[in-house]
């Protein structure tokens, strides 16, 4: 812990091996986790939604399985 004037002011702490730098600052920017609680509750209480209904409110057609696989072929993902 590094302090400034006997306050705390940073602490060094461990990165789990694999997780890159971006996603340590944004799980621990508190911004960002009050996002994440709100949007949790606001699910909670009044549940999510659909696919489809995503699909029907932004006019996003469903795509074919041809579609889907003629794509993979074609462009890398």
């Amino acid at each position: 812990m590094l302090t400034r004037r006997g306050k705390p002011v940073a602490a060094v702490v461990p990165i789990r091996p694999g997780m890159d730098a971006e996603t340590f600052a944004l799980s621990h920017n508190p911004a960002f986790i009050e996002a994440v609680n709100r949007s949790w509750k606001g699910y909670q209480e009044k549940g999510g939604t659909s696919l489809a209904e995503i699909r029907t409110k932004y006019g996003i057609r469903r795509q074919t399985a041809r579609r889907r696989a003629r794509r993979g072929r074609s462009q890398p993902r």
